[in-house]
């Protein structure tokens, strides 16, 4: 994010709930930092953002032009801008706890049908008709076993699906025209090669033959080969003669989505 100020403005003081790189582009910005492990958190009421009712700062710096202060998450900051300046904001954030839930659930009653009911035959007279007992409570947590008991294969599943389709950026974009088999080995006979886009997420989960990857949510199996230079310089010319069909066409595939790109050898 880059934001514009002209002197005295300012957000106000307040916290990031992930890491920030701040870096000065034009004009000159104050900043003020508290480090007190202690420092109060409470927000204002008089305002819609989140701004801090109290900050006492510990640290002061101005940045110039080509400054750059990082704030870890939590930390209470607050910046005046001294004259007309520009401000990159440059924020790694984290998926939020809730957001990794809701997905979980969501994904994980994917696989659940209709047919898929919470059931009772043990049901027995209750001494009290509004109470959920012991018993109720188990049956419940029959009824959700397989999602709190997923294994580290299951888990690691949804999180390669989720980690690498999760994002707060850009998407990658396939070409116009789509690449045929002879147009791909052209390009490549060129010199050029095939690469990750960089607004493409890729990540491993390991199994015992072969290699899975995940790239914007789906998996792919792909050859131990295929993935070392998928992961590593990536794919020229040689590279691609040596896989197999289905691994070639694949390439073709996530190149036509966007996920792969050409590259300069």
């Amino acid at each position: 994010m880059v934001s514009y100020a002209v002197e005295g403005g300012s957000v106000g003081a307040h916290v990031d709930q992930y890491d920030v790189f701040l870096l000065q582009g034009l004009g000159q910005r104050r900043w003020q930092i508290d480090v007190d492990p202690e420092a109060p958190r409470a927000f204002r009421e008089d305002v819609e953002l989140k701004l801090l009712k109290e900050f006492w700062p510990t640290h002061d710096w101005v940045l110039g032009p080509g400054d750059m202060l990082y704030l870890p998450p939590n930390v209470p900051h607050h910046g005046v801008a001294l004259d007309e300046c520009l401000t990159i904001s440059i924020g790694m954030r984290a998926p939020a706890i809730a957001e990794m839930v809701g997905d979980l659930a969501d994904s994980f009653a994917e696989h659940l049908t209709e047919d898929d009911r919470f059931t009772d035959p043990d049901l027995k007279p209750a001494k009290d008709p509004f109470e959920i007992d012991a018993a109720s409570l188990a049956r419940v947590r029959t009824a959700l076993k397989p999602l709190l008991g997923m294994d580290d294969a299951a888990l690691g599943q949804w999180f390669a699906r989720f980690i690498t389709r999760y994002r707060s950026a850009q998407e990658p974009v396939g070409p116009q025209k789509p690449f045929t088999r002879a147009q791909l080995e052209q390009r490549l006979k060129r010199k050029d090669h095939l690469q990750v886009h960089p607004f493409a997420r890729m990540a491993r989960v390991r199994q015992a033959r072969g290699v899975r990857v995940f790239m914007a949510g789906q998996a792919i199996d792909m050859s131990q080969s295929c993935y070392a230079h998928l992961s590593g310089d990536g794919i020229d010319h040689g590279a691609f003669l040596m896989l197999n069909p289905p691994e070639q066409e694949m390439l073709r595939a996530l190149l036509n989505q966007g996920l792969l790109v050409f590259a300069k050898g």
